[in-house]
């Protein structure tokens, strides 16, 4: 038994429905701020920002941690950015990461009201140590509502800091700086 042209038009549009139904939508995720990230310096800052959405009714904390190649950039210390900044001193930021390991590990709460708008909740603090492209790698992003719910954010894939040659080795020679050039 062969279908009529209309009921398949009804059939496709059914299973588009279905397949826009199953795919999940982040509004709310976490990234890293301009990726790939080129330092012009040897300590430079990577920002990790939240975009948000009014449809969640507010985020009240967040939590990350992300994996980076530990001997091309040196992490020396994690502070909170402008998202929880701004509400100072209505909020507590934690880091649990120890300088000079791979792992960026950090949370933070908004005390008595909650964010709706998307901003920097991060800024980690780097050092260049080689020439070379270290990933960032998140591991888990929790962000949650007033409840405590789990909000499903998601995270940005294939961040990197790229260190190029220039800047891993400040200590140059002047005819070393000349073969750069030529």
């Amino acid at each position: 038994m062969a279908l009529s042209c209309a009921a398949c038009r009804s059939c496709l549009w059914i299973l588009v429905i279905l397949v826009a139904l199953a795919t999940p939508v982040h509004a709310l995720s976490v990234s890293v701020w301009h990726d790939p990230v080129v330092p012009h310096t040897v300590d430079f800052s990577v920002y990790f920002y939240l975009s948000s959405s009014e449809y969640y009714g507010g985020v009240k904390s967040v939590e990350v941690t992300a994996r980076f190649d530990e001997s091309i950039v040196y992490l020396e210390t994690i502070d909170p950015g402008w998202w929880f900044r701004f509400w100072e001193p209505g909020f507590r930021f934690f880091h649990s990461t120890t300088p000079g390991t791979d792992t960026i590990h950090f949370l933070g709460v908004l005390l008595g009201h909650t964010q709706v708008v998307g901003g920097i909740i991060a800024e980690c603090h780097f050092e260049a140590l080689a020439e070379g492209v270290s990933g960032i790698h998140f591991q888990d992003v929790s962000v949650r509502d007033t409840h405590g719910v789990d909000l499903g954010a998601g995270h940005s894939i294939l961040d990197q800091i790229i260190i190029d040659f220039a800047i891993a080795n400040e200590s140059l020679s002047f005819g070393e700086v000349k073969k750069l050039y030529r």
